[in-house]
């Protein structure tokens, strides 16, 4: 579980103790979730710190082999899974998924567009990406061919100086 381990090496050891004391150090459930139940737990028990929360979800790969499964079933069956487990007491803000070469990216942003519509996720994260995709992955993102990225972030520009990161 790298969110209580990687705290706990890092000598953060009031954040362990906290954890102890609500119950939340060793929580029954089998990798790689286990950090999402830790979450839910604390969650139940403390609603109102959900909202002081971002909560970005690195997902869709196989956790035997973290080989990405990007395909439009394959990233709705990761989110829903990973809100059943959250169980409505925090709502993914960000959720990025694993890259795969062989998957266009216009599927799997088509895929991510319809689950922040529906409200399943706050937002989209991108990660392994590269100056190649990113373009072609803003014009699919905001459904207007030619598009790029440099367009998005000037045409946003007061939004990010405001303080704001989501769209």
């Amino acid at each position: 579980m790298r969110l209580s381990l990687h705290c706990y090496k890092s000598g953060h050891h009031q954040f362990r103790h906290s954890l102890i004391l609500l119950g939340l150090w060793n929580v029954p459930s089998e990798p790689p979730t286990a950090g999402l139940w830790l979450l839910r737990r604390y969650f139940e028990k403390r609603p109102e710190d959900a909202s002081k929360v971002a909560l970005f979800i690195r997902a869709c790969f196989i956790p035997t082999t973290l080989s990405p499964i990007t395909t439009r079933d394959g990233i709705r069956a990761s989110t829903e899974e990973h809100n059943r487990i959250l169980g409505g007491v925090k709502k993914i803000d960000i959720f990025g998924p694993a890259m795969d070469r062989d998957v266009p990216i216009e599927g799997t942003l088509g895929a991510l567009k319809e689950l922040v519509s529906e409200g399943q996720i706050g937002a989209v994260g991108l990660l392994e990406v590269g100056a190649a995709t990113i373009d072609p992955a803003c014009a699919c993102y905001v459904s207007r061919p030619g598009y790029r990225c440099r367009d998005f972030l000037l045409e946003h520009q007061d939004t990010y100086q405001r303080g704001g990161s989501r769209m």
